[in-house]
């Protein structure tokens, strides 16, 4: 197998976008493109979760090649829920380390802002199994028992569960991407509105628009894809031996390790999915960093923060940065590539090894990249 290595990225602004679908896909390409060190690839993959739902297009691989100016270049879609961007970037990865094609582009985007919160937790319940549907069962509410089951396990407080929130859109306030770029305070968290007992609005992630792309080539660069690791769990979280984490995160979190060879203790940087802010610490806990309720005492004691010895989410993550279902994977990727290269302005991290981990389902596909200066 050969090496991979990032030769570029690109990514639009996160939050409301009033044009199409496809002119994000193509702006966020066009930047990968023209910031890239290789000037041509051999294929597109796209990654698109549900397009035809939240816009009512298809197709969009092709589409996407023909907007480019370049028929007959061969394009396909990748869909693997909100983790459609990481899975795509895998299939990315393995059609450049095996040498079909020397370079490729991935993509990937969604638009969601202009549907209302009812109608999205609508779409995404259909990531669900049948009798988790049938029984009401919403995204945000498994996440809301998960969190209440963590708290009376590990005495994690709401007080403290909302320093999560705050440490993200401080990130955010620092990337000129990001869909939140106001700081906000423990406060604040605690009056926003109930979502699902004990979470409140700022505990979620917003449904944002936004596309992101990465440029993969065997050309030697700077930045290398190190390892990656995907895994799925039991589709039905109810019937899980372990609810207060996801086995998926530490199956693919091993195997993405031992392809880099790496252990955790060398990484330098994390960007995990956030979409819910229990989840930063679960993730953090399931990928080997610490023990079980333990994460957030290095949450508290600032370890996470941009000048901290393990710096999480410096993008804002889900949270801030936003989390358009099929670029967030992307997103992330792109984010841990800036860091390495030194190019992230205004919240530049110490890094030389960084770890991407993007979620499907509710912990039912979990993909890990991990990047480093090779």
């Amino acid at each position: 197998m050969r090496r991979v290595y990032v030769a570029g990225v690109g990514q639009t602004p996160f939050g409301t976008y009033k044009g199409s679908l496809e002119q994000m896909l193509l702006d966020a390409a066009l930047e990968a493109i023209e910031g890239a060190a290789v000037d041509e690839f051999g294929a597109i993959i796209l990654g698109a979760m549900h397009p035809e739902g939240f816009g009512g297009e298809g197709h969009l691989a092709t589409k996407l090649v023909d907007y480019l100016g370049l028929a007959p270049m061969p394009a396909i879609r990748v869909e693997n829920g909100p983790a459609t961007g990481a899975a795509a970037f895998h299939v990315g990865v393995q059609a450049v380390a095996s040498g079909h094609y020397d370079s490729v582009l991935v993509v990937g985007g969604e638009r969601m802002s202009h549907f209302d919160a009812r109608k999205t937790a609508s779409v995404l319940s259909t990531l669900l199994p049948g009798p988790e549907r049938a029984a009401g069962m919403t995204m945000p509410g498994l996440a809301a028992m998960l969190t209440r089951r963590y708290m009376e396990e590990t005495g994690l407080t709401r007080e403290q569960l909302a320093q999560v929130p705050v440490k993200a859109h401080r990130n955010g306030a620092r990337n000129r991407k990001a869909h939140f770029r106001k700081e906000v305070t423990a406060e604040d968290v605690l009056a926003s509105p109930l979502v699902a007992d004990p979470l409140r609005r700022m505990d979620c992630a917003p449904l944002s628009d936004g596309a992101a792309a990465v440029l993969l080539t065997s050309s030697s660069q700077p930045v290398r894809v190190a390892g990656t690791g995907q895994a799925t769990d039991l589709a039905s979280y109810a019937m899980r031996a372990d609810l207060l984490g996801f086995e998926a995160t530490r199956h693919a979190t091993s195997v993405a390790l031992s392809r880099a060879k790496k252990k955790v203790s060398d990484i330098d940087l994390v960007e995990t999915h956030d979409a819910f802010s229990v989840l930063e610490l679960v993730n953090l806990e399931d990928m080997g960093f610490f023990e079980r309720g333990h994460a957030v005492e290095a949450l508290l004691a600032g370890a996470f923060e941009i000048g901290g010895v393990l710096p999480v989410n410096p993008s804002g993550g889900l949270k801030a940065r936003g989390h358009p279902f099929s670029a967030t994977g992307l997103a992330q990727v792109a984010e841990v590539y800036l860091q390495l290269a030194g190019k992230a302005e205004g919240r530049q991290v110490d890094a030389a090894t960084g770890l991407a981990q993007n979620i499907a389902g509710f912990g039912t596909s979990v993909a890990v990249s991990v990047l480093d200066l090779g």
